[in-house]
């Protein structure tokens, strides 16, 4: 069964570090992927969380900020092998350059998405998108 979509609804898929090297990595991607979450849904639109290797948000949280604020609050979550979300947007949100992160990105710059990445730490990220380097403390 396909769920309506009125046009214009944007989705925005978000691709999370599976694997953050410390708490306060863990902590900053899961906000970093809130803001990103609450910009989006403010605006009407849906969110797809993923990381490699774990359980990806259901479809049914895709509107629902507190639903994905309940998933960011597990995060980095149970292992699971869900596939990688499609979006008009998508995003990273690590503090590692992942190879399984860049092919998602890649993936979804290809089909044509609009793409951007968020580091957190020194770490380099080869990708074609624009990136923001933050640290691992907040306020950014």
């Amino acid at each position: 069964m396909r769920e309506y979509e009125p046009p214009g609804v944007q989705t925005l898929a978000i691709y999370l570090d599976p694997s953050p090297r410390d708490p306060e990595v863990a902590d900053q991607v899961a906000r970093i992927a809130a803001s990103e979450a609450w910009d989006c849904i403010r605006e009407g639109g849906r969110v797809a969380l993923w990381a490699p290797g774990l359980q990806g948000s259901e479809s049914v949280q895709a509107r629902g900020l507190w639903d994905i604020l309940e998933w960011l609050a597990r995060y980095p979550g149970e292992p699971g092998d869900d596939p990688v979300p499609a979006g008009d947007q998508a995003v990273i949100v690590t503090g590692a350059a992942d190879p399984r992160l860049v092919e998602a990105l890649e993936s979804a710059r290809r089909r044509g998405s609009r793409v951007r990445a968020w580091m957190v730490g020194d770490a380099d990220l080869d990708v074609d998108a624009p990136i923001e380097h933050v640290g691992a403390g907040w306020p950014l």
